[in-house]
């Protein structure tokens, strides 16, 4: 028994010795298997750069998947950007796993920004040297002596980020700036305050000059921002981007700045309030070059452009189950701007639309591009939120004054920032508002259970059970976004519901029978289920997907098209749930 305590006891001095050595160890609280907890800025003697020293010296064996924890109520300033290990995931991440918009915690989330260092330009935050982990941390581009960064997050190429549950605000430029091959994801953040530079299309989240890999941005909540947020530039691809349940409140520039080039796009489940307000003039046009529209049309929602890259990544963009709404205050926007001959000119053109009139005949020209697909869209709908506070009268004024004035070429106006708990501004607001001061679930039924699978429209995380439920089945629901690209063209409402009374599962006869070129299938579902409809010829190859998603008990109808296939007897198969059916349709040409 002695021996035994002797050699635990011994084991542990030998642990804590290795750990006295480490090379991190200046910098580090304390050590939990491959987790280490950094000193914030008062555990180092209100000296600043713990967690960028701490990463530099931790060079030596570094296990994949080290934790970096950052200490609640902790501020982490940073005068260097440290860049995380390359081939190696590394996790740098708050304390608690708590959705960062419901928690009401008093211990804030730690605080990751920058720091007041004479002759430093502070530009970049942190940098994934391979595979990055940010999460449940509140980070910001300001610092305490007023000076406001660029941007906040950076990479490798062909590195990965992901940040998840974070508070985010401010910078001059962006969120991020990737390399080359980057794969980016952003989601279950709270992002507010994008203000602060004098160029009004600053203030966004992404924005690149190399071809990317992926973009995902998912449950987020965005309030306040002043610049174009996502920008998709003429010249680069991404291979594939991702929107999905996303809420946007008060976002004065092009929300999807797209002039091109760029396919893939996904936008669905997003809830979009009175954002996309800045008018457009062609005026604009030189001052604004890299950011407008090619044709130098106005720049909805949803922006496509055929161009040879384009076409070589498809020229595909599939947007549904979305909402839009406008508040009366825009009414007199456009007019006001042209009575008053801002920029000399009466050349002014609202931006508050879904797509512009090049797009729409895209999307309606199914022969030339047969994977543009627009379904539902609910538009002019207020979300009753539940704890909105000013968003939508006092916050909503500062953001028209702002749209009014920003447009003047010689403007040099910036959004005011919104803030309800910590308002001076002489410190960029280090600490962020928390607990977060609204609550944006609502109770329109029309929003309540409109998105794919009859979840609800936008962020939702502000609906903790149905984002559960949605968490199981999420894999199922890409299967089906992605279906829209990656098989035989079908838009969204080509799908009908035709009766929601409904006593048992069943396929029934296409109609006509035999078709040429198109038919009618009919199918009745009793209860919820992931259904699959597809279509196969003879030798079993898979030819059409006609659905693949999350459907609510009723008899549909969808159409299938067989104008690009030759003639012959083919086989269409349902599975949904448990219940599987087959039968044969013939195509006379």
């Amino acid at each position: 028994m002695k021996k035994m305590m002797l050699l635990c006891s011994l084991f542990v001095l030998l642990q804590v010795a290795a750990y006295g050595q480490a090379a991190y160890a200046e910098w580090v609280d304390e050590i939990k298997g491959d987790t280490l907890v950094i000193k914030d800025f008062a555990d180092m003697g209100d000296q600043a750069n713990s967690l960028y020293e701490a990463i530099n010296a931790d060079s030596v064996n570094v296990p994949d998947g080290r934790v970096y924890l950052l200490k609640d109520n902790g501020w982490y300033p940073v005068t260097n950007i440290p860049t995380t290990s390359n081939g190696k995931k590394i996790i740098i991440m708050g304390e608690s796993n708590e959705s960062i918009k419901l928690r009401k915690s008093k211990d804030s989330p730690a605080v990751l920004s920058g720091y007041v260092c004479e002759g430093t330009f502070f530009y970049v935050g942190i940098k994934s040297g391979y595979d990055l982990l940010v999460k449940n941390i509140s980070a910001n581009v300001g610092n305490p002596g007023g000076l406001l960064g660029w941007t906040l997050f950076g990479g490798e190429p062909n590195s990965r980020l992901t940040v998840q549950n974070c508070i985010l605000e401010h910078n001059q430029w962006c969120m991020i700036n990737p390399k080359a091959g980057s794969k980016v994801i952003f989601k279950d953040n709270y992002i507010v305050n994008l203000v602060g530079s004098p160029y009004r299309r600053n203030g966004g989240i992404i924005d690149y000059f190399a071809n990317q890999d992926t973009i995902v941005f998912e449950n987020n909540t965005v309030i306040n921002a002043q610049g174009d947020l996502f920008r998709f530039r003429s010249g680069y691809t991404v291979n594939r981007s991702i929107f999905n349940h996303n809420t946007f409140i008060n976002c004065a520039g092009s929300l999807f700045m797209n002039m091109g080039n760029t396919g893939n796009i996904s936008l669905t489940n997003n809830l979009f309030v009175n954002s996309n307000v800045q008018a457009h003039c062609s005026l604009n046009q030189f001052e604004d070059s890299g950011y407008g529209d090619v044709d130098g049309l106005p720049m909805g929602l949803v922006n496509v452009y055929d161009d040879s890259l384009a076409r070589e990544n498809g020229i595909t963009f599939y947007a549904d189950k979305n909402a839009v709404y406008w508040s009366p205050i825009w009414d007199d926007y456009i007019p006001t701007l042209i009575e008053n001959h801002v920029n000399l000119t009466t050349e002014w053109y609202s931006q508050r639309i879904i797509m512009n009139s090049r797009t729409a005949d895209m999307f309606a020209d199914d022969c030339n591009y047969p994977y543009l697909c627009n379904g539902e869209w609910i538009e002019g709908v207020q979300p009753n939120f539940t704890e909105p506070q000013d968003l939508f009268n006092t916050q909503l004024n500062n953001l028209k004054t702002y749209a009014l004035a920003c447009v003047d070429t010689a403007s040099v106006a910036t959004l005011p920032n919104w803030r309800l708990v910590f308002t001076p501004i002489v410190d960029y607001f280090v600490y962020a508002d928390f607990p977060i001061p609204v609550d944006l679930s609502y109770s329109n039924p029309e929003f309540l259970t409109a998105g794919l699978g009859g979840f609800p429209i936008g962020d939702l995380n502000w609906f903790p059970s149905q984002y559960a439920e949605w968490e199981a089945q999420k894999a199922s629901e890409y299967e089906g976004i992605n279906s829209y690209y990656y098989h035989f063209p079908r838009c969204p409402d080509a799908i009908e519901v035709i009766s929601n009374e409904v006593k048992e599962f069943a396929l029934e006869q296409n109609f006509p029978n035999p078709f040429n070129p198109s038919t009618v299938i009919t199918y009745s579902i009793p209860k919820a289920s992931m259904v699959t409809l597809k279509v196969y010829d003879v030798l079993g190859k898979e030819v059409a997907t006609l659905v693949n998603e999350q459907q609510n008990a009723a008899t549909y109808k969808v159409d299938f098209d067989a104008s690009a296939l030759s003639s012959g007897v083919y086989l269409y198969k349902i599975e949904a749930g448990n219940y599987t059916m087959t039968k044969k349709m013939s195509l006379l040409r």
